[in-house]
């Protein structure tokens, strides 16, 4: 992994306040959309790098209040996650969002902490994955194309709503009548 590169993002500046586009190469740098590639990162910057993380919480932290109250302003996000589109989820403002959790990580020295940050992380990781897949399989579900919709959404039935869990007992009914 390339300490110096980092997540390697190129956010749109022109969707950034003006306030915030100083922080901008810390966000391109540490505000991975893998999880995985996250915690590699962070954790050879622990090691390698300690001056540099400490440098990066003290501009995370100038910075928290500014990303906060962006966040709030940013309107076209006050709808149902369902109904995210891919610009939606593309918008800058998630890179710098991830930011602010891995300060949480970086910054704790309690090891219980780091795993609290590192499960809220993951949780959120895991919604995205699913408002991804469930895009897809709402595709298929209209095409009648039920097994691949069964495929996509079987490892998120405990994140589907009622009427969610009904579609997916349908498609799963549709596939074994077709098979049966």
């Amino acid at each position: 992994m390339d300490l110096e590169q980092g997540a390697g993002l190129k956010l749109n500046r022109d969707l950034i306040p003006d306030s915030l586009q100083a922080f901008i190469p810390c966000a391109e740098k540490w505000g991975f959309e893998s999880l995985d590639e996250q915690d590699q990162f962070v954790e050879l910057m622990l090691r390698e790098r300690p001056d540099e993380v400490t440098a990066f919480n003290d501009q995370v932290d100038q910075a928290h209040a500014q990303i906060i109250e962006w966040g709030k302003s940013l309107t076209e996000f006050d709808k149902n996650r369902d109904d995210f589109e891919e610009r939606d989820w593309n918008h800058p403002y998630w890179a710098f969002l991830a930011t602010l959790k891995v300060r949480e990580a970086t910054g704790q020295a309690d090891a219980a902490e780091f795993s609290d940050a590192r499960a809220r992380m993951s949780a959120e990781a895991g919604l995205y994955r699913f408002n991804e897949a469930l895009s897809q399989a709402v595709m298929h579900f209209q095409r009648q194309e039920y097994r691949e919709y069964v495929t996509l959404m079987d490892s998120y039935q405990d994140l589907m709503s009622p009427a969610q869990k009904k579609k997916y007992d349908f498609a799963t009914r549709k596939i074994t009548s077709e098979t049966g």
